[in-house]
């Protein structure tokens, strides 16, 4: 049912298919004992729900515009103002008299990257919560929009499992804040322009939690 769920929302917004990392994690903690049979359900569920419309909707010559279209989207919101990532960090930090950076899609391939680097992260981690923050981060970088935050839930509910292992330290009270600010619904307003500062301090609250979990990697390793 999980397969078959992962290939449903795969088909639904491509980016969950990131947590098809979580087959792979498990392998390399197990000897390379790849779940095949889970992965083949969630693959072929995606590949159906994605390609099967088109003989019924437009056609299947109308798939390479679709992707084509795809990578369109995913290439102007990267850089348009996107809610997560370095782009989304120096579009609030870095003053210009442009109305665009002029390096901004650097930024947004420093993103990609980054979220790229965060996946491998994800393969290698051995603690549950740190996994499922590479993942999350990674989704939410790659989302560019508002509800990327929604893919760093699971990863929350694993920090509250063994947030306990290191609450002897300030890491614990840094990360409640970052979470805090990432998930709550109250509007905190902006004293400069209309609107509020949610969306920069989400972001911001994501990169300290990224280095929060770099900082305490050794301490949560031994909670596992």
């Amino acid at each position: 049912m999980a397969a078959v769920a992962l290939g449903v929302a795969t088909a639904l917004k491509l980016t969950p298919c990131l947590f098809g990392v979580l087959y792979l994690s498990e392998a390399a903690s197990r000897s390379w004992r790849i779940p095949w049979r889970d992965v083949f359900i969630s693959a072929l569920v995606a590949i159906v729900l994605v390609f099967l419309p088109f003989l019924f909707f437009g056609g299947v010559h109308d798939i390479p515009n679709w992707i084509s279209n795809a990578g369109a989207n995913a290439a102007f919101y990267s850089v348009d103002n996107p809610l997560w990532g370095l782009a989304a960090f120096a579009n609030h930090v870095i003053d210009s008299k442009e109305v665009a950076l002029p390096s901004i899609g650097l930024y947004a391939l420093g993103t990609r990257i980054l979220a790229a680097v965060l996946v491998f992260l994800a393969l290698v981690a051995r603690n549950e919560y740190l996994r499922l923050l590479c993942i999350g981060a990674a989704m939410a970088f790659l989302t560019h929009h508002d509800y990327g935050g929604a893919y760093l839930i699971p990863a929350f509910v694993a920090w509250l499992r063994d947030v306990d292992g290191i609450k002897k330290s300030v890491y614990p009270l840094l990360e409640a804040l970052a979470w805090f600010v990432i998930l709550t619904p109250l509007q905190i307003p902006n004293p400069f322009y209309v609107g509020t500062l949610n969306t920069m301090l989400q972001n911001e609250s994501l990169f300290v939690l990224l280095a929060s979990a770099a900082f305490t990697v050794n301490v949560r390793r031994r909670c596992v």
